[in-house]
């Protein structure tokens, strides 16, 4: 049986699957952080609070929520899809035994892809995601200066700035301005002044002190 017979074989399906998923996968994710972090735009993903949902201590112990979804995912696929070859492989080069039925070496590839997950996404939420004391909040946003990244934004229609934190990762945020007849176009720069849930209200760059605090006492007196 040459390489290409034994990866694309019918009992080896379920793990041709999962491997291409994800190749496929991993490449979104390579291009995404060409263009920004997909992951940062998607989802952080950390310290998901899953006790009170069904299987949520099993998904706990799995380190489901510690990092990125996307990240997540591709890790259950590359496990699974190796835990499978490697079990047919060395069904294989026992003589007699051969490829086992795709339902068998799944159920046992599935058993052994749970503890890989479990290590390495440990370990990635640890040293490559540098855990969750580096994760930036929504709020620690605040101050930080943006460029508008799409259309127009105004009071009545919300438009998107990117960010970058302290720890020099890319976010995309929704913004309005902070003052009802600004108004700020593709490519001006801004800064984030206050949250409103998931909306930065902001000012223009270049807006003097000022003025915006005589806005804001005007605001107050109203």
């Amino acid at each position: 049986m040459t390489v290409v017979q034994f990866l694309l074989a019918s009992q080896n399906l379920p793990f041709a699957i999962a491997i291409g998923s994800f190749l496929a996968m991993a490449l979104i994710e390579l291009v995404g952080m060409a263009f920004g972090g997909i992951s940062h735009a998607v989802d952080h993903g950390a310290d998901v609070d899953l006790g009170h949902t069904p299987g949520g201590e099993f998904l706990e112990w799995l380190n489901f929520g510690a990092i990125p979804t996307l990240i997540y995912i591709t890790l259950c696929l590359f496990g699974f899809g190796m835990s499978g070859y490697l079990l047919q492989w060395a069904c294989l080069q026992l003589g007699g035994v051969g490829l086992l039925y795709w339902p068998v070496a799944s159920a046992i590839a599935l058993m052994c892809t749970l503890p890989f997950v479990k290590f390495t996404s440990a370990v990635l939420k640890k040293t490559l995601l540098k855990d969750e004391t580096d994760v930036t909040t929504e709020d620690a946003l605040l101050g930080r200066l943006g460029i508008i990244t799409l259309g127009r934004a105004t009071f009545e229609n919300p438009s998107q700035a990117k960010v970058i934190d302290k720890f020099g990762q890319l976010h995309y945020v929704v913004v309005v301005p902070l003052f009802a007849e600004a108004s700020y176009e593709t490519g001006d720069e801004v800064i984030l002044v206050e949250r409103n849930g998931a909306r930065f209200r902001v000012i223009g760059r270049d807006d003097s002190l000022s003025d915006v605090t005589d806005r804001l006492m005007g605001e107050a007196n109203r």
